[in-house]
């Protein structure tokens, strides 16, 4: 809740843990949600000042997710399975380009949706099933139609469990 409390921040449930539809985003919000699986998943930013939000030139170039976790999702006991980690990351980086879409921000990157071309993650510590996690992601660049994205996984004591960078790419309108 301390994350939550600081001046200007902006909550809400993303797309993947919330589909708009039953044809896409089912794996987070549908197949993995539930009491033994992913219990909730909450973003949140912070916007630069009062006029950040509203500007169409300044895009959100930092989304903060938290995750509640649950013994389902466990590779081994009490430890989150690496590949559930990897969905965290990139769930989370995805959000970055998904609000600066629904905030109507200009640029290639906002104008439709971005898929992941690369994932590379280091693992540093076990990741508990036991509570939460915090996965931040920020931009490294935007060019044209791809962005370079960054992320850290962390306890609820703060400790950097996994790192991660990625490459997206906005789909073509014809795709």
């Amino acid at each position: 809740s301390t994350l939550l409390k600081a001046p200007r921040t902006i909550t809400f449930v993303p797309q993947c843990f919330n589909p708009v539809s039953e044809l896409h985003d089912q794996y987070l919000g549908k197949t993995l949600a539930g009491e033994r699986g992913l219990r909730h998943m909450l973003c949140y930013f912070t916007p630069e000042d009062d006029s950040h939000l509203r500007d169409p030139d300044r895009p959100i170039a930092k989304v903060s997710s938290l995750f509640a976790l649950s013994d389902g999702l466990c590779g081994y006991n009490k430890v989150l399975h690496g590949g559930m980690t990897m969905s965290m990351v990139d769930e989370s980086m995805g959000v970055i380009n998904e609000i600066n879409m629904t905030l109507g921000k200009k640029g290639a990157l906002f104008q439709v949706t971005s898929v992941t071309a690369t994932l590379e993650i280091k693992f540093l510590r076990p990741v508990s099933t036991d509570g939460a996690v915090c996965v931040t992601a920020w931009v490294e660049s935007w060019e044209g139609r791809k962005s370079r994205l960054k992320c850290v996984v962390r306890d609820q004591s703060g400790a950097d469990l996994a790192v991660c960078s990625s490459t997206w790419v906005s789909v073509k309108a014809n795709m």
